[in-house]
């Protein structure tokens, strides 16, 4: 028996050798990188641009399967394992299994929720969370982001706690008249605390963080935020030219959510503090891509500068048919060599 099985075992490695990738057509031997999709063979490079469909569940996929049943192929262990041949509802895509991955989250809801931050987090897509009416006043070419009501700004600030003591004699000059001679000697421990600064709304744009108080409003552009801490309910910013921390607290993940789209899948996510950095640090880098003030100014010189040639070309024409003279020419043409 034990000579059969390993006989057995060689014959299955023959065949595995002998496979071949169904593109470049390259042996696929033990120990070649390869998989299967839908049944097919593939080795790693080819099949990394393959496209299928989960058959249980209808997801797209690119790659080579790590699940597969024969001729089908699967996204996850789940999907393979909820596969039933014998009922043809399921044994193929349908909408009614996306619906489900919709409403319960499915099998790849984990997956599809780190891929939307991620991409949210790189300035790859873009999204609108507006918990209420923003109090500032857009810009030109500003857009909106997210506005949060009910945001509290909090700032470290220094708490000195501490006595004193007193030394020296007493000297008694007579019936209710006395002196004390020393000094007194003060002692105090300092430390800092979160003191609540101010309540208002908090405003995200394309280009700015703005929170708008009762008592304080503060207007931080994007690009001079330096860090962020992000916590469940709120998020601490440090920025260019100002040593302490502010921290902005008051987001209720269960009152305040974002809609998560990855393909034909859709998610209510709890926005939460980090969720808020993710926004903030793909706006930034959306802002960093764009062409900036010194850039424009730098195209529009450019433009100006490339005309010049031909008006000096229009006015030697113009000295030629003799409407002006060579001494108005030469005039026209320093001032506009000098723009260049």
């Amino acid at each position: 028996m034990a000579e059969e099985k390993q006989s057995n075992n060689r014959q299955e490695r023959h065949r595995n050798e002998e496979k071949c990738c169904t593109i470049c057509g390259k042996k696929l031997g033990l120990l070649t990188p390869r998989g299967q999709i839908e049944g097919k063979w593939y080795c790693k490079n080819c099949g990394k641009d393959v496209a299928w469909h989960c058959a249980m569940c209808g997801q797209e996929r690119k790659g080579l399967a790590l699940n597969n049943k024969g001729e089908l192929s699967f996204c996850s262990i789940g999907c393979a394992l909820k596969y039933d041949p014998r009922k043809e509802s399921e044994s193929k895509p349908n909408k009614q299994a996306l619906q489900v991955a919709k409403e319960d989250g499915g099998e790849f809801k984990e997956a599809d929720s780190e891929l939307w931050l991620s991409q949210l987090k790189e300035g790859r897509i873009t999204a609108e969370v507006i918990g209420g009416e923003s109090p500032i006043i857009l810009k030109r070419q500003e857009q909106l982001r997210a506005v949060l009501p009910s945001i509290s700004l909090l700032e470290p600030r220094a708490v000195t706690e501490g006595g004193g003591l007193y030394g020296g004699p007493t000297i008694r000059m007579g019936k209710g008249l006395s002196f004390r001679l020393g000094g007194a000697i003060g002692r105090g421990e300092s430390h800092e605390e979160l003191r609540n600064i101010d309540q208002g709304v908090l405003t995200l744009t394309s280009q700015r963080l703005v929170f708008s108080g009762k008592k304080r409003t503060l207007n931080i552009g994007l690009m001079s935020i330096v860090s962020m801490e992000p916590f469940k309910d709120g998020l601490a910013i440090r920025r260019e030219g100002k040593e302490k921390t502010q921290y902005f607290s008051g987001i209720n993940p269960k009152m305040i959510s974002i809609r998560a789209k990855v393909d034909d899948r859709e998610y209510e996510e709890p926005f939460t503090g980090a969720t808020l950095q993710y926004l903030i640090e793909g706006t930034m880098k959306q802002q960093a891509q764009l062409p900036g003030e010194k850039e424009v100014k730098a195209k529009s010189v450019s433009a100006s500068s490339e005309s010049i040639p031909d008006q000096i070309r229009k006015l030697a024409e113009l000295r030629d048919a003799g409407i002006l003279t060579s001494e108005e020419f030469e005039s026209k043409k320093t001032e506009l060599l000098k723009r260049m």
